[in-house]
């Protein structure tokens, strides 16, 4: 038995398949989710404050197991994750052979914690709700090589989640100006436009929202994690877009080009509708539709 108390953190995307979560409710063990307790998790513990720099974690040794096991340490409140959400997550990795730490806090970044890196990590936060505190336990089969372990060991996690960010834009709908196209929404938020055909092409960069968001007011300082889909005036064509493989982008607000001087100032839940004229988009009026989902911590 072996206690090591140190931490991994991470602000990550969480990229989940959307069909795998229709339905999906709080429970760990519910037959929408892909992941439930088992013998390997159950045995591991963690006390501490949630998100705490120091958890005393005890992790026997040697743990195995044959399939993605996880068990809710301390049970959240908030809603499950879903499909391609942010969320912040503090991680304590272990070798399931060893007991022993895989590496130092110090030389994970938020992009090296990926959870796209382990098929097994991903589908063991399908569904945890908000304020949790979940043990994890990844056979070598399903990933466990890729956040650290032993060729043919498990991967042994404590993770609490918190900080979901917004999957689509929420607030109040808003009139656009004239000029601008209307706005058509699918059953998931992903925008469309209807332009009519009287309408001109804009001149000018200019941006309005088509939700009001009810959030926190961007700065400049802050790095925020948007949907966006870029569209042509001209054959209404969607030529980029982060909602295909349901994953937000992350743009930060330190430039002073139209589309960012656009988002600096809005709420966070608000949807942007941004005019780019073809003199400044080398020669193709384009309309970007921004989703303002929050802000990457």
């Amino acid at each position: 038995m072996r206690r090591t108390p140190s931490l991994i953190s991470a602000a990550v995307l969480v990229a989940l398949a959307a069909a795998t979560l229709t339905g999906c409710a709080a429970s760990g063990n519910d037959s929408n989710c892909l992941v439930s307790s088992g013998p390997a998790s159950d045995s591991v513990s963690a006390t501490g404050d949630f998100g705490a720099a120091a958890l005393d974690v005890k992790v026997p040794s040697p743990l195995t197991a044959t399939t993605t096991e996880r068990t809710t340490l301390i049970a959240g409140t908030g809603a499950p994750l879903q499909a391609g959400q942010y969320a912040k997550l503090d991680l304590h990795i272990y070798d399931g052979g060893t007991g022993k730490l895989i590496a130092a806090p110090s030389t994970w970044t938020s992009d090296s914690v990926s959870v796209l890196r382990s098929q097994g990590l991903t589908d063991a936060l399908r569904c945890v709700p908000e304020g949790s505190r979940v043990a994890i336990v990844i056979p070598a089969a399903e990933g466990a090589s890729t956040l650290g372990a032993a060729a043919d060991s498990t991967a042994i996690i404590v993770a609490d989640l918190s900080n979901y960010l917004l999957t689509r834009a929420r607030g109040t709908k808003a009139t656009l100006p004239a000029g601008f196209p209307a706005v058509t929404l699918a059953p998931n938020g992903q925008p469309g436009i209807v332009i009519p055909s009287d309408t001109p092409a804009p001149t000018t960069i200019e941006s309005a929202d088509s939700i009001a968001g009810h959030g926190a007011v961007l700065t400049s300082k802050d790095t925020v994690v948007v949907h966006y889909s870029t569209i042509t005036w001209n054959t209404p064509t969607v030529t980029s877009t982060s909602w295909n493989q349901n994953a937000p982008v992350t743009i930060g607000l330190t430039g002073t080009d139209g589309l960012t001087k656009a988002i600096v100032g809005q709420r966070i839940g608000s949807q942007v509708v941004v005019l780019v004229p073809a003199a400044d988009n080398s020669g193709t009026s384009v309309v970007f539709i921004i989703d303002l989902l929050g802000v990457k911590s």
